[in-house]
């Protein structure tokens, strides 16, 4: 009887430290990450174990455990000195991190994101410059930049992509940050990193980098209140406040860096192969990715008509919904809707239906630069200028008016070039943001840009009247066009709002094998007033009757005669 009871206690013990370890195990789950991050694999662990259910998700659960996954995962992407070094690769991070925080306690998942960012190492957070610098290496990696962009515009050039001035333009501009090197060099001077950010900023004071320096030059779009105890924790949250900017120079292996007016270049993000089905991994993936890419790189998120937070939480479950590609990029394409910006596509899908309306007129050929039309006014099709401003003004010194049709891409940008022929002194017409380099989510206001004043031997100003045509079509650059010539006192700009989608493009590849291209800069009225989504306004407006688009006829070309003939529109 005696051995008998033995025998149970011993059972008693094994079953009670049985469940111990599973209590154990449920209050806080295994987290594993390899050395060498698996891109395409989960680890090694959860190909060979399936541990029982722990808590019977709900589709909105579930989805709440991912959300909070994108958004601490973006945020260390976007900030954590392993990515910005490229030390650790971001996407395997990712992926080894979706089926553990997709089948955990929502309770525990606070405590997985904070052993998995404790686990990333040094985050550069609270180093004075998050980085060994060295001015040798420093200055050689500058340099072989600068003599990069050299180089490009020289190639333009000789395959007659760029004109002889826009050559001149670009070796202008080098020029000076060329000799700023060169004096360090010859001075025998290797300063440290904030030495060096003193001297460039009394150098260059309208660069990125010094404009930044200034607070009330900033811009923030982003709310970062999500970042508190109650959502993750208060070790998770408390490790992630400490975030005080990215001073790390080397940016050459980082998810994002920035080209030379500060635009965001996503190139290191991996575009993947092209997938037929992807899998949850890879769908949540590709959306985490752009939703993080537009939360603190795209400059018009502050009026946008969507939360962009709720709007991560709805489409996680439509995400995982479906199982092909066309779901796939169709799902990312909805969500990119939401952003109402023009300059959006993805591959060939784009987020906004293109406008087919009359662009051609009677008497102007589509093969011709311009043309004189009757009555001696001239009609520049800036589609088909390149690089030939100079001749066609002198060509144009003697008309009675000039017609500009900006409802055409320019072939070559006119926002300067031509400025100089009808803008009679230098005038501010723009201003600009740009990513801030040091604190994502944060913009800064670049110097305002000014365009006028005769500055070319070739140039004059021209007195008669000037007409620019306008409407939806309208996008980019020849709204950019158009806010700096209509600041000419005889340019009046005839027809509708533009569409609205100004300022240079950013590109982010997405698994799957396409890419996003998005507004990345900013534009703004000198005075700071909103230009995106809105467009710039006519100062006659005129949309073509049902009756004139039926004959065939340009309405707008019609009015711009009349006007320029009687000083009359109508």
């Amino acid at each position: 009887m005696a051995k008998k009871l033995v025998l149970a206690f011993v059972l008693l013990l094994i079953v009670g430290a049985s469940i111990f370890a599973w209590q154990v195990n449920r209050a806080s789950p295994p987290y594993y990450v390899t050395e060498e991050p698996l891109v395409n694999e989960l680890p090694p662990i959860y190909d060979t174990f399936e541990a029982p259910p722990l808590f019977e998700h709900t589709t909105e659960t579930r989805a709440e455990n991912l959300k909070k996954l994108a958004m601490v995962w973006g945020f260390t992407k976007y900030t954590h000195l392993a990515f910005i070094s490229g030390e650790k690769c971001w996407d395997a991070e990712l992926k080894q991190l979706i089926p553990i925080i997709y089948d955990a306690h929502p309770d525990d998942v606070n405590n997985i994101l904070y052993e998995w960012f404790a686990e990333l190492g040094e985050d550069g957070y609270e180093l004075e410059y998050a980085h060994d610098f060295v001015w040798a290496n420093y200055n050689a990696v500058q340099i072989a930049t600068l003599e990069g962009y050299e180089a490009n515009a020289r190639h333009m050039y000789a395959i007659g992509m760029y004109t002889e001035s826009h050559l001149e333009g670009w070796l202008y501009r080098l020029s000076p940050h060329f000799e700023f090197y060169a004096a360090i060099d010859a001075a025998g001077y290797e300063p440290n990193w904030p030495e060096f950010v003193t001297m460039w900023n009394e150098a260059f004071p309208g660069s990125p980098r010094a404009i930044a320096a200034e607070v009330h030059n900033l811009r923030a779009s982003l709310d970062f209140a999500w970042i508190d105890s109650g959502f993750l924790g208060e070790p998770l949250a408390a490790r992630l406040l400490r975030f005080n900017g990215i001073t790390a120079v080397d940016r050459s292996r980082a998810p994002v860096y920035f080209d030379g007016i500060a635009n965001s270049v996503f190139s290191n993000q991996d575009r993947d192969r092209i997938i037929v089905n992807p899998d949850k991994n890879t769908r949540l993936l590709g959306l985490f990715r752009m939703w993080n890419a537009m939360l603190y790189f795209y400059p018009n998120l502050d009026i946008i008509d969507y939360c962009w937070h709720e709007s991560l939480l709805e489409y996680i479950p439509i995400m995982l919904g479906g199982s092909d590609r066309d779901s796939y990029f169709s799902t990312l394409i909805s969500l990119a809707r939401r952003l109402d910006d023009a300059h959006i596509h993805i591959g060939s899908r784009l987020t906004h239906r293109p406008f087919t309306g009359p662009v051609d007129h009677p008497g102007a050929a589509s093969t011709q630069s311009h043309v004189l039309l009757e009555n001696n006014i001239g009609l520049i099709n800036p589609a088909r200028v390149w690089g030939d401003i100079p001749h066609i003004m002198e060509a144009f010194r003697d008309t009675d008016g000039l017609i500009i049709d900006l409802r055409q891409r320019p072939r070559s940008p006119i926002t300067h070039e031509l400025a100089e022929y009808l803008v009679e002194e230098s005038t501010r017409f723009a201003v600009m943001s740009h990513p801030h380099q040091s604190f994502p989510g944060t913009f800064v206001y670049m110097q305002p840009y000014y365009s006028g004043g005769i500055t070319s031997p070739y140039a004059f100003f021209y007195d008669r009247p000037v007409v620019i045509l306008m409407n939806r079509v309208t996008m980019s650059q020849p709204e950019f066009a158009v806010m700096s010539l209509r600041n000419g006192k005889n340019v009046t700009v005839i027809g509708s709002n533009s569409i609205g989608a100004n300022g240079n493009a950013a590109f982010l590849p997405l698994p799957g094998g396409d890419e996003m291209m998005f507004t990345g800069l900013g534009v703004f009225t000198p005075e700071g007033g909103q230009t995106h989504r809105i467009g710039l306004s006519p100062d006659i407006y005129i949309v073509p009757s049902i009756e004139s688009i039926r004959e065939g006829r340009d309405e707008l070309m019609e009015t711009a005669v009349r006007f320029i003939l009687t000083g009359d529109p109508s």
